[in-house]
């Protein structure tokens, strides 16, 4: 299965793949994401953010700090989701960044990891941010794309 995404000026083949079991110790990944730098400025590169992987339970406890009419009782960080990020924020996904991929590389060949999905306000300490995980859709991604080819 691929998916076409442009990155750094050229288009790569990304493979749908559950590269988490292969980084789950690891530091870094990549997020490409086109971003707005200071308003009405729009960026001409693309741009990217290396992420640490934290744990589901660690992003749990953070945003169970969180209080909503739709979550009274906090949130809990789901399976179906990659948190990424760093305790002490400056560095995450943004406003209109929704939908970009979460990506790792192993020998050569980038993988998609997750979509960025949502965090709370933008690279916030204690907050990282919250990623939908790809593996876990990958048969239903195969049957839409089946469907339209």
């Amino acid at each position: 299965m691929l998916v076409r995404r442009f990155f750094e000026k050229h288009i790569i083949d990304l493979a749908i793949k559950s590269c988490y079991s292969l980084f789950r110790l690891a530091i870094l990944l990549f997020s490409p994401v086109w971003f707005i730098i200071d308003a009405p400025t729009i960026a001409t590169k693309l741009q990217h953010v290396e992420l640490a992987i934290m744990s589901n339970d660690y992003c749990t406890s953070k945003y169970n700090r969180l209080r909503a009419p739709e979550a009274p009782f906090g949130m809990s960080v789901p399976h179906r989701v990659i948190c990424a990020g760093y305790p002490e924020g400056g560095r995450d996904s943004c406003n209109h960044d929704s939908g970009s991929p979460l990506m790792c590389r192993s020998s050569g060949q980038w993988y998609v990891m997750g979509v960025i999905s949502f965090g709370y306000k933008c690279a916030m300490p204690g907050f990282p941010g919250i990623h939908t995980r790809v593996a876990d859709y990958v048969p239903w991604i195969k049957s839409v794309v089946k469907e339209i080819a």
